[in-house]
């Protein structure tokens, strides 16, 4: 069974929090085990510096460790009344009463040596040894009379690393408070976790999955309601955006099947329509009648031609054959084949060229294929008697700038993006045959954008009407 995300985050969230819980425990029982015992072993080294007072007092006194073993059931008793035995003072350490464990036994654990480590007394359980070894005795609070060394005194972990009953209850007790406070965490905290995570993860990219099962249906009109500024507010600002794109792309798609039908339709209807007419016998079969036939069939080729060449230029896989080309001395060739068509309608076409040398790599023919539309519509739009200028030159950012105005009907500020759209033509003419295609704008700024460049229509510098601007780089390598 193939798990789901939520399910999957789910359960290492959940192993996440357990695992860290239980280390956490594991961690704080030791270091809280061993700063307890630091503070143990330095409690037990100062109450047998307080306890070695009592036991001189009693040596002082009696010249002799008989008898002491009465005195480490209580080793606080204080000897006074100049050397006299006065009343005993049951209290322990920090002023609390003694105390004794089961069966009346100290739970309070002292240890008394000699002077070289033989055991004369204790109140442990157990004392594995009567002769403390030379690294143990050095441990200990030494005991002195009259300036001679008479023994030792150990309590506690001073002796032996095990605790005594007290620190054990302690411990106890911090390890329950240690473990109640993980089986919390281990258990309410996955649980706020798999909330919050619903609520800020799984949810939102649920959403998405089924806004993206919207869009595989065809389905556009996505709207997500996004205020995250996180990677997933991101995502779903990029999927946003991307079914934007979507949308105009099959808007785009639909438009372009369209229209290239309503291209299309024309000569093939005029094909098929005299076709029947002469195969009926109404049109006569003769070399004009195959001329017009013949007319219709290149404009067809030419349009099925220009939809190949725009499909290859915005597909993105354009190769272009890049060579170091001389645009002045191209754009002078190119000019030229033009002076012709643009005598027979008496326009003055002018061309002004800068007198250093303009180069850039770029693939020659597309380039020239750009000139030429750009011409063709210039000499289309230019009444008789008109005027065409062309020039080139650098500007100051280093990019190569080609202009041509003419002082034809020019292109409306608000036409002037749209006329680079597919089979878009201005609103004055809307005729194919005296208008074109609608698709040489198009594929000629694409083939300039695959140079690095652009390509745009702007205000006229010199007549009243369009002027088209083409920007392209040095080097686009």
């Amino acid at each position: 069974m193939r798990l789901k995300l939520s399910h999957k985050l789910g359960m290492i969230m959940v192993t996440t929090v357990i695992l860290s819980a239980l280390i956490s425990a594991v961690i704080i029982s030791f270091n809280t085990r061993s700063a307890f015992m630091k503070l143990v072993r330095e409690n037990d080294i100062q109450t047998a510096r307080s306890i070695a007072r009592s036991l001189e007092a009693y040596y002082d006194q009696f010249g002799t460790w008989e008898g002491i073993e009465e005195l480490l059931e209580n080793p606080f008793r204080i000897m006074q009344d100049h050397g006299g035995m006065n009343q005993m003072r049951n209290m322990g350490p920090m002023g609390s009463r003694f105390q004794r464990g089961p069966e009346g036994r100290s739970l309070f654990r002292v240890l008394l040596t000699d002077e070289q480590g033989r055991v004369i007394a204790h109140t442990f359980e157990e004392v594995p040894t009567d002769q403390l070894g030379r690294h143990v005795i050095e441990e200990g609070i030494a005991l002195y009379n009259d300036g001679e060394k008479i023994g030792f005194v150990f309590v506690g972990s001073m002796v032996e690393t095990a605790f005594g009953p007290f620190q054990r209850a302690f411990l106890t007790s911090v390890y329950r408070s240690i473990l109640f406070a993980s089986l919390i965490v281990g258990l309410l905290l996955p649980i706020i976790a798999v909330f919050l995570m619903r609520r800020h993860i799984t949810y939102p990219l649920k959403e998405l999955t089924e806004a993206t099962h919207r869009i595989a249906r065809g389905d556009y009109s996505v709207s997500m309601q996004n205020r995250r500024t996180d990677e997933i507010g991101e995502l779903a600002q990029n999927f946003q955006q991307m079914t934007g794109e979507l949308a105009a792309a099959d808007e785009w798609k639909k438009k372009l099947i369209a229209d290239s039908a309503h291209e299309l339709r024309t000569p093939v209807s005029v094909l098929q329509g005299n076709l029947e007419m002469m195969l009926e016998g109404i049109y006569p079969i003769n070399r004009e009648r195959i001329q017009g036939l013949h007319s219709e069939i290149l404009l067809l080729k030419r349009l099925v031609e220009e939809l190949q060449d725009l499909a290859h230029a915005e597909s993105g896989f354009a190769s272009y054959d890049l060579k170091t080309v001389d645009v002045k001395a191209l754009l002078n060739t190119t000019i030229e084949n033009f002076r012709t068509r643009a005598a027979e309608k008496s326009i003055d076409l002018q061309l002004t060229l800068p007198e250093y040398t303009v180069e850039m790599d770029a693939d020659q023919d597309r380039l020239k294929q750009v000139i030429i539309n750009v011409m063709q519509n210039a000499v289309h739009y230019s009444p008789e008697g008109g005027v065409i200028d062309v020039v080139l030159y650098k500007n100051s950012d280093e990019l190569i700038v080609c202009a041509v105005e003419d002082n034809g009907v020019g292109v409306k500020k608000e036409e002037r993006e749209k006329v680079f759209e597919r089979f878009y033509r201005v609103q004055h003419d809307r005729n194919r045959k005296t208008g074109g295609s609608g698709l040489g704008l198009s594929i000629a700024r694409e083939i300039i954008r695959g140079h690095g460049g652009n390509m745009y229509f702007e205000d006229p510098k010199i007549t009243n009407g369009a002027r088209v601007v083409i920007k392209l780089p040095i080097s686009n390598k």
